[in-house]
């Protein structure tokens, strides 16, 4: 089994609605202008599609951070940009949300997200299913929320107590074999690249409850994105954390491979190296 993961592609676009220009978006649009715009290249996007049919993934998963401030206008634009690679691999394109994706509490954009998690998903489910799980071929596959607005300067996002009951119950219930490999798939990284937490206003509360379930095995690899840098965290048990960085800032992917009875193995890519 091959999973191609990619995350962060920040799509985004100069609010139009002038309620945004009192709240946490017009902080995110300014971010976008000055920052992010010159440094994001779409085009990154299709160069990993073209790469699809050569690394014939089982399935395609984007970990968040479709837009920038969560706007239905962004969210049109992401889905025109993700197009390659819906067309090269059909209904074998998971996504699940980031803290972009839920900036703040606008009615439009809410609607806007749970419309494109139902169709980036190819309609299976509906954004209020997460958490959830998947059985496909050797892999179960956990998708797991923490996408919430917050503050005015934090990037954080939250398991609600609901949640971790729910994805404990998941995670609780026996192996569909004893070689079927439990990846999980989420925005936040429980960890930094050297295992240390993250400071309050960038941390996923609720990021203890998915360490724990890494070491203790219930949950073998997570994969997420949040940070624009790609990196891997290997915990005793060899359960590891695999982070994609951004796409189309950084250019970086990852390719995780599973054969059953033996352990995993990912390597990290760029879409600009020859």
């Amino acid at each position: 089994m091959r999973i191609v993961h990619f995350s962060d592609i920040h799509a985004g676009l100069f609010p139009r609605k002038a309620a945004a220009f009192f709240d946490k978006r017009l902080l995110g649009a300014l971010n976008y202008l000055l920052r992010r715009k010159h440094a994001c290249r779409p085009e990154r996007i299709q160069r990993l599609a073209a790469r699809l049919e050569q690394l014939a993934p089982d399935w395609v998963v984007c970990c968040g951070d479709l837009s920038c401030i969560g706007s239905p206008e962004e969210f049109a634009l992401a889905c025109d940009w993700l197009r390659p690679i819906r067309e090269a691999v059909a209904d074998r394109f998971i996504f699940v949300p980031g803290n972009h994706d839920a900036y703040v509490h606008d009615p439009a954009g809410k609607q806007a997200l749970a419309k494109i998690f139902h169709e980036l998903n190819s309609r299976r489910w509906q954004l209020s299913d997460l958490p959830l799980a998947m059985s496909s071929k050797d892999a179960q596959l956990i998708m797991i929320p923490g996408a919430v607005p917050v503050g005015m300067l934090r990037s954080s996002g939250r398991l609600s107590p609901d949640d971790c009951t729910r994805l404990t119950a998941i995670l609780n219930e026996p192996r569909n074999a004893s070689n079927t490999i439990r990846i999980g798939i989420a925005h936040f990284p429980p960890c930094r690249a050297d295992g240390r937490p993250f400071q309050t206003r960038r941390a996923l509360d609720g990021a203890d409850a998915i360490l724990a379930q890494l070491a203790t095995g219930r949950l073998d690899v997570l994969l997420c994105g949040h940070v624009h840098e790609p990196f891997a965290y290997e915990l005793p048990n060899r359960a590891t954390v695999l982070c994609a960085g951004s796409l189309t800032l950084t250019g970086s992917f990852v390719v995780l491979d599973y054969e059953p009875g033996q352990h995993w193995s990912w390597q990290f890519h760029h879409v600009d190296a020859v």
